[in-house]
């Protein structure tokens, strides 16, 4: 189910339904032993009957100034670390934050239990994927979109500061979805992504132009010759 007013729309309805082997997969798993099995296949049980995934959009409109680095978004200004990303004849775009819900988040493990909660932070996430992909699917047949690309604060949308900017163009990301954001603007749930889609000729992912080969977030290989190219605005 969605809810829009005034060009924001709050899609809280999500369809969840884990997978024991794609999350087994997903944890590696190989010859581990029977306790661990059946732990994982509970914790599976037990978050498919409490999350609710959520997402918060808006439909907005951007400008921009690629040699300042700058992109407007609904009258707030950010930066960007891409040049070409300038949206200087006007654009639609759709700022979004996307979370796996409070309902899974305050799941807990008991102290010292390190594997569970290691399994239950990587089912979390696997939360997240399921409303990240439902919103790009929702995004692109309701606005009859032929590709989007997504850019994000922290990533090539200017630094993780930014955080705020985003979060005003929504205003009360807290009270759609329950995300918030913390004093060094992380977001709490920490299963959560926000960021900016919008439409291109060629999908492009922020993870293509970011060097940092250690992020445990990373959903595509970096691409040197494709970072340099936005980067410098060639």
């Amino acid at each position: 189910m969605s809810k829009t007013t005034n060009n924001l729309t709050v899609l809280d309805d999500i369809p969840l339904e884990l997978d024991l082997p794609a999350v087994q997969q997903r944890l590696r798993m190989r010859n581990d032993s029977q306790r661990i099995r059946d732990m994982i296949s509970e914790l599976v049980t037990q978050v498919n009957s409490v999350a609710r995934p959520k997402v918060v959009y808006k439909v907005s409109q951007a400008a921009g100034d690629k040699n300042r680095k700058a992109v407007e978004i609904d009258g707030v200004e950010m930066v960007s670390y891409i040049s070409t990303l300038s949206f200087s004849q006007g654009e639609t775009v759709f700022p979004y934050v996307a979370t796996c819900g409070v309902e899974v988040d305050v799941l807990k493990t008991e102290s010292g239990d390190f594997m569970r909660r290691y399994c239950l932070n990587i089912i979390k996430e696997l939360v997240l994927r399921a409303a990240s992909k439902y919103l790009h699917e929702h995004l692109m047949s309701s606005y009859q979109l032929t590709e989007i690309t997504r850019v994000a604060p922290g990533e090539a949308l200017g630094p993780l500061t930014q955080q705020r900017q985003l979060f005003s163009i929504l205003g009360d990301v807290e009270g759609y979805i329950g995300v918030r954001l913390t004093d060094h603007n992380m977001m709490v749930p920490e299963k959560s992504s926000s960021g900016v889609f919008f439409e291109t000729a060629v999908k492009l992912e922020s993870c293509q132009l970011c060097p940092d080969m250690k992020c445990s977030g990373r959903r595509f290989p970096f691409e040197p010759e494709l970072a340099e190219i936005h980067h410098s605005g060639a």
